[in-house]
């Protein structure tokens, strides 16, 4: 979820090279918790979005969808920021720039080791 429709592209053609085929964009925190009910594994959530916080939609995310790993995108290097997010249960976070490829594939592999790990898939 991104209201940035380029990182939305650059999201989907990432994701698509790693072999995920089941995504869903979203240019709102808004359209993205309609469709929660569909129990998503991994939520992309960036961090600054017009009309809505991040804060918000991570609380939302939680309780309608509580095993779903949320990881944060941002553009700005604020490490209180994302800490602040771990806390409120995101599970990690990646920075936008030029090495977010390489760090959303990491990502995604540590999200794979914790769902092998919990017996999710």
């Amino acid at each position: 979820m991104d209201d940035d429709p380029f990182f939305l592209n650059v999201m989907n053609e990432t994701l698509n090279k790693i072999g995920l085929r089941d995504i869903t964009m979203f240019e709102s925190g808004k359209d993205c918790l309609k469709s929660l009910d569909e129990k998503p594994d991994i939520i992309f959530l960036d961090f600054y979005m017009e009309n809505h916080t991040a804060e918000d939609v991570i609380k939302d995310i939680k309780k309608q969808s509580p095993n779903s790993y949320v990881v944060m995108v941002t553009g700005q290097e604020n490490v209180k920021k994302s800490i602040d997010m771990l806390m409120k249960g995101a599970f990690d976070y990646v920075q936008k720039g030029p090495k977010q490829k390489e760090n959303i594939v990491k990502v995604l592999k540590k999200i794979v080791r914790q769902m092998l790990l919990r017996g999710e898939k």
